[in-house]
């Protein structure tokens, strides 16, 4: 019988992180030299929260004089545990219009898991599924 996979067999484990002192710009940079969109925020060891590129871009778009992430951070993220199933954070994703939650090991952050990452592998399910070589009509 399959069981329902877990988070650590789906996240980006160790992600970049960006420390709340930072600046917007230099967040979106960090996301531009990894091509990624949500970055987690530390104060220290802690994890205070997220910050995504789009929230980012009116900001530094706007040119408005912010020297801290403190002001963009969402320190509601959720975050999981690296041992939740993966059906879990995708219904908290759909119910809540959210792109991306936080995966812990305890008190440490572990991974991020986000909407681009569910499109990735429902493609990779649904290529296993139906194989192209499968020519049903």
């Amino acid at each position: 019988m399959r069981q329902m996979p877990t988070l650590t067999s789906h996240m980006h484990p160790f992600p970049w992180a960006v420390d709340v002192t930072s600046s917007p710009a230099e967040a979106l940079a960090e996301m531009a030299k990894h091509n990624i969109h949500h970055l987690p925020v530390k104060s220290g060891n802690k994890v205070v929260g997220l910050v995504s590129a789009a929230q980012l871009q009116t900001t530094v778009i706007a040119a408005e004089p912010v020297n801290s992430l403190a002001l963009y951070c969402q320190s509601d993220t959720p975050k999981f545990q690296t041992n939740d199933t993966l059906d879990k954070v995708l219904t908290h994703l759909i119910e809540q219009n959210q792109h991306a939650v936080l995966i812990m090991k305890e008190e440490k952050l572990a991974g991020i898991y986000t909407s681009h990452d569910a499109l990735v592998h429902l493609r990779k399910l649904l290529h296993e599924l139906y194989p192209e070589d499968d020519n049903a009509a």
